[in-house]
């Protein structure tokens, strides 16, 4: 794209560089208008630069697009990630909580225990006698 615009600089503010390429044709001449007359591989030449032109200008937004598709997918991961670690962390508490018994608990089911092997130990002496 530089370059096309480059080339169109020069050849507005360098008129005479233009000229040594074109013909000058004045009304009624084979060409029904007035104005200048590029040579054949001249006009080829301009006619590659402005093909060239609308390629890269293509090329740049197709680069834009894709530019603007990561930038969006980076983000949406990035919020997906974070999703993922808040729920992560969620559940890393819940299950620390639900591991952590009281001393109270603690007690109970140490109380549940004895009593059972109490009562257990009570039946047996009782079936063996």
């Amino acid at each position: 794209m530089r370059k096309i615009l480059t080339l169109f600089l020069i050849a507005t503010i360098c008129n005479s560089a233009f000229c040594e390429n074109s013909v000058h044709l004045k009304k009624g001449d084979v060409a029904p208008y007035e104005g200048d007359l590029l040579t054949p591989p001249y006009a080829e030449k301009v006619k590659y630069h402005l093909i060239n032109e609308e390629n890269l200008s293509l090329q740049v937004e197709s680069y834009k697009k894709v530019v603007s598709l990561q930038s969006n997918n980076f983000d949406l991961s990035q919020k997906n990630l974070d999703s993922c670690n808040a729920q992560n962390d969620k559940l890393a508490g819940e299950v620390q909580s639900s591991r952590s018994m009281s001393n109270i608990e603690r007690i109970g089911w140490f109380a549940l225990g004895a009593f059972l092997t109490g009562l257990v130990s009570y039946g047996a002496t009782k079936a063996l006698k």
